[in-house]
C-alpha cells in the first residue's frame, strides 16, 4: 500500500519524518531542563 500525497512522499516517509521530528523536539526539551536545572 503506497499511498501518495500531493508532495509526492509516501506515508511511510512522511511518518517517519515526524517521529524524528518528535525525537529531536524531546531531546533538545529534555537538554533545555538539564541546562535549566544545573
Amino acid at each position: 500500500m503506497k499511498t501518495r500525497l500531493n508532495s509526492g512522499f509516501t506515508l511511510i516517509e512522511v511518518s517517519i519524518a515526524v517521529v524524528l521530528i518528535v525525537i529531536v523536539t524531546t531531546s533538545a526539551i529534555a537538554s533545555l531542563r538539564i541546562g535549566m536545572k544545573t
